[in-house]
């Protein structure tokens, strides 16, 4: 997080600042990550796309439009990803331990939003917990934290 308000320091005033998260940014790698976990039930439900865009809106700071629009592009990029890997790396490189935290509550926010836990959801959010390095006892606390605030549980 600290390197994306950096970047976004430097870049005020720049007539070339970007109004919106590029493909490259930690935001479109962590929206991939959700929108991913949204389809691994392979049951796309609206009270999911609702939740990711929610999640995107706090997480970074930006308005609903932006959101929906970076939910749009990871939406569209999801069906061609092969490999968590670049995604996951560049969680690794910019977020924080406690931005990851909050990562993995975001995710298991999106596994509760439609009141049920897939197993291929389930096993993908332990496998993006394992690739960017959050122990398994802040797995299960976050998932606990998002089990407890989820409406439809």
């Amino acid at each position: 997080m600290l390197n994306r308000i950096k970047a976004a320091l430097q870049n005020i005033g720049s007539p070339s600042a970007p109004s919106e998260p590029d493909i490259s940014s930690i935001e479109f790698s962590v929206a991939i990550l959700l929108v991913e976990v949204m389809h691994a039930d392979h049951q796309l439900d609206e009270q999911e796309k609702i939740i990711v865009i929610q999640l995107l809106t706090i997480q970074f700071e930006i308005d609903e439009i932006a959101a929906q629009d970076l939910f749009d592009r990871a939406n569209k990029k999801v069906n061609g990803v092969v490999s968590l890997h670049k995604y996951t790396s560049h969680v690794n490189s910019d977020l924080s331990y406690d931005d990851k935290q909050l990562l993995m509550k975001n995710l298991w926010s999106v596994v509760y939003s439609d009141g049920r836990v897939d197993k291929y959801e389930e096993h993908l959010v332990r496998r993006i917990s394992d690739l960017i390095h959050v122990s398994h006892k802040d797995f299960i606390k976050a998932k606990h934290l998002a089990q407890e605030n989820s409406p439809a549980c």
